[in-house]
């Protein structure tokens, strides 16, 4: 499977995963299908992501679950795939909330957080955005809660103005729906119904639209929820009317089926009898499906509550012994999942101890392979993977770039006076001084022998004839003895540089040129000194810098 078919394959199913439930398990089946088939790792590693979404829509996650998910995290760090690594640290998050506990699925949320703002992954930082507001929510946290759901909207609207598209894409109107959604549910926990009604008024006309979203009868429910406590009787007898017609109708009901139970406990509380024994009677049904002993144990507490105050002649003797059946069930079961949380977390916590190591090894060999061991720079293998990124995202923001390069004057003379071991201490010294009188936003390179390159972004004329002046100065300072040189005493430096804003059809080996070009020019003509090609218009003018 080649990038760009992974890529529109990723970008169906994502479309699915956030608009239709059942297409979205047909497209991760094909998918996974033609992985298999292929043989192709990094797909494989997708469809693994895919299924456990689905898992955990079905509510059938597995002890096996987190270590998978380990698996795909350790390959999207060695293939440097950021996209898969952030959906890992997504789905690890919301495992781990339901199957440790909330602390180890925020700090995978976190760590997702992070990575994708490092790597401007803007749709992956709304989400995991969002998903930090909700652990804030869920743990009655309101304040920072609201802050995350904020932040995910604007990340949204800022994606959106990036893809430069006259119409908003499906992906991006559910996300922003759902800050809209999880916003509102905020102001209603903290009693603020009319702000609740504004945020859900921003998604007025979805239910109607789109009822094969897998969050439509979330967003249902809790306008019902909002307009109880308002008073507001007819909006709420339109919106049951809906609701219950789709739980009977069993729509998205594993999902949502402990909001239906939740609604119905509402219902009765509110005085909406009838509306509350439709309810609990479709709920009825999708808890004999689903047979679980917690769903169980909840619908029953409900259905006896109902039936205290609508049917309280009727012999409830039964249902109470079996929702205490049911209640000591879910308590040993609460002992066990206790158990296994500690398990799992042990598992998550050693499968994160062993990716930790792995990551530690793979970014010690990483710095091996892109530095030069003797004067601890960049080498030039990194040169021509780093400095070609940077020139290519410079020459696409319109930004100024500086290629300088610095040649050892007569090394080949101090290396036959003073011995290899000695030319390499100089080199060593040079190394330090370059590294010392650059910043972060440049790139030191060891290119071969004695030459060495400055890759600087932003830098303008004038700083960049200081930065060799200064470079010049900490060499002079060192004083390092040069008996075979015919020009000084002492150890002295050649640069060559180009500064300028590159053009459309300009490559970094042009820049390069350019530098050297410059370079060659001044040891012809002096040396120890610069040549500087500095741009005038759309043309380079040459500039001979003497040092003092």
């Amino acid at each position: 499977m080649t990038k760009k078919e992974l890529n529109n394959w990723k970008n169906e199913i994502r479309t699915c995963k956030y608009l239709h439930r059942k297409a979205y398990a047909t497209k991760v089946q094909e998918f996974t299908e033609l992985a298999k088939r292929d043989g192709d790792e990094l797909a494989l590693a997708y469809a693994v992501i895919n299924q456990v979404i689905l898992d955990f829509r079905a509510n059938s996650l597995s002890q096996n679950t987190i270590k998978k998910l380990a698996d795909v995290l350790q390959m999207s760090e060695n293939k440097n795939d950021y996209d898969l690594e952030a959906e890992c640290h997504n789905m690890l998050g919301i495992v781990a909330s339901h199957m440790v506990d909330k602390a180890a699925g925020l700090e995978h949320f976190e760590k997702g957080y992070s990575l994708s703002k490092r790597h401007h992954l803007i749709l992956h930082q709304s989400v995991f955005a969002n998903n930090i507001g909700d652990t804030y929510m869920t743990l009655g946290e309101y304040g920072l809660a609201l802050e995350y759901f904020r932040e995910s909207y604007r990340l949204i609207m800022e994606r959106e103005k990036k893809q430069k598209c006259k119409a908003t894409s499906p992906v991006s109107i559910t996300r922003i729906n759902m800050c809209f959604m999880n916003m509102a549910e905020v102001h209603y926990r903290q009693g603020n119904y009319e702000e609740a009604v504004r945020m859900l008024s921003c998604i007025d006309g979805i239910e109607s639209d789109n009822k094969g979203l897998f969050y439509y009868t979330s967003i249902m429910i809790l306008r019902t929820l909002i307009y109880i406590k308002m008073g507001a009787t007819e909006e709420v007898i339109s919106y049951l009317d809906q609701i219950i017609a789709d739980a009977e109708n069993a729509n998205e009901a594993i999902s949502t089926l402990e909001d239906y139970i939740g609604l119905a406990d509402v219902l009765i509380d509110a005085g909406y009898h009838d509306k509350a024994k439709r309810l609990l009677d479709a709920s009825e049904k999708i808890v004999e499906d689903v047979d679980l002993e917690d769903k169980w144990c909840l619908f029953l507490k409900t259905k006896i509550k109902y039936m205290k105050l609508n049917e309280p002649n009727t012999d409830r003797t039964l249902l109470y012994e079996k929702y205490l059946a049911h209640r000591d069930n879910v308590d040993m079961g609460l002992k066990a999942q206790q158990l296994t949380s500690l398990k799992n977390k042990k598992r998550l916590e050693e499968e994160i101890r062993k990716r930790n190591n792995a990551e530690k090894r793979n970014r010690k060999l990483k710095a091996l392979s892109e530095h030069d061991q003797l004067t601890g720079v960049y080498n030039r293998y990194a040169m021509l993977e780093l400095g070609t990124a940077w020139f290519n995202e410079a020459k696409e923001k319109g930004v100024r770039l500086t290629f300088m390069i610095i040649d050892v004057d007569y090394f080949k003379e101090y290396n036959d006076t003073y011995g290899h071991l000695g030319g390499d201490e100089v080199l060593r010294m040079i190394g330090e001084v370059l590294l010392e009188c650059t910043q972060n936003t440049d790139l030191v390179v060891r290119y071969g022998g004695d030459e060495f390159f400055i890759i600087s972004k932003g830098r303008n004329v004038e700083d960049v004839i200081s930065l060799g002046a200064t470079i010049n100065r900490k060499i002079n300072e060192k004083k390092i003895l040069h008996a075979a040189s015919p020009i000084s005493q002492y150890v002295t430096l050649s640069f060559g540089a180009v500064c300028g804003k590159a053009a459309k059809d300009q490559t970094m080996i042009d820049a390069i040129h350019f530098a050297d070009n410059g370079l060659y020019r001044i040891k012809n003509e002096r040396r120890n000194a610069l040549g500087l090609f500095r741009q005038v218009d759309d043309d380079f003018e040459f500039e001979c810098v003497k040092f003092e």
